[in-house]
């Protein structure tokens, strides 16, 4: 690294700090502001499937899914019985055999 610009990569990665921080506590604070949390984990379970259980609770539900080598997980709000997915991530490799390739 170049001793001409340790101080200006100081200054940028002092500027992320801060940044990660305020997400932080933005991030914290609206998880918090829910009144619930539930969390599920079922092998073929969805956000939709779920909304019959959750539609009357209020606050945040993460949702598991697993099959044979993937997994993937959804973040939803409920409110007043509305069930919004916000964010899904997933198809994680598990390690597993797929169904789908031949033996």
């Amino acid at each position: 690294m170049d001793p001409r610009y340790t101080a200006e990569i100081f200054k940028h990665l002092e500027m992320q700090n801060e940044l990660l921080l305020e997400s932080h506590s933005s991030i914290s604070h609206q998880l918090h502001k829910l009144q619930r949390s539930k969390l599920l984990q079922e092998q073929s379970a969805c956000s939709e499937s779920a909304n019959a259980y959750l539609s009357s609770t209020v606050g945040i539900a993460f949702i598991f899914r697993f099959s044979d080598d993937t997994s993937r997980v959804s973040l939803s709000t409920i409110k007043e019985g509305i069930f919004k997915v916000k964010i899904v991530a997933g198809h994680i490799n598990l390690g597993g055999r797929r169904r789908d390739v031949d033996a």
